[in-house]
């Protein structure tokens, strides 16, 4: 059985108004048909994991079958935590390869491919501005006198 991922239409960013569709539009339908794909694919496999092994509990041990299983859940239970505490960490970084995935996102911008720009702009953080950026730029005037 075939499973076709269901694809809306573009919901923000630029379409082409006419016949032939734009690199917005060609971007847009690549990056929704890459997302789906890759759902339906990892919706498969890990039911298809769920059916094997019987039960969510057994996942750690089914797949590394040839260790002790103390061992693998002791393994299991550090790796969750090191990939939850990761992941946090990488989410609160303002400077995580910032700079490269903003030129990236340029780029794309710039050539059209507006929903892959968009996609990667979601994981960018806003912008930050420093309070001293919002204060009103103050002229002194030059005084007579005085030590310089």
């Amino acid at each position: 059985m075939t499973v076709q991922p269901e694809t809306q239409p573009p919901a923000t960013g630029p379409a082409s108004t006419g016949g032939a569709p734009g690199p917005a539009d060609v971007a847009r339908a690549l990056d929704e048909r890459i997302v789906g794909s890759v759902d339906v694919l990892y919706a498969h496999i890990t039911a298809a994991t769920l059916e094997a092994i019987g039960r969510p509990r057994l996942l750690p041990t089914a797949l590394f079958p040839d260790a002790d299983p103390e061992v693998v859940e002791q393994v299991w239970q550090m790796a969750f935590m090191v990939g939850f505490l990761g992941g946090k960490r990488t989410a609160e970084s303002r400077r995580w390869e910032h700079e490269r995935l903003t030129a990236a996102r340029d780029q794309l911008a710039d050539a059209g491919f507006v929903a892959m720009a968009e996609r990667i702009a979601r994981i960018l953080p806003p912008p930050v501005e420093h309070p001293a950026d919002a204060e009103a730029l103050v002229v002194l005037a030059p005084v007579r006198g005085g030590r310089s």
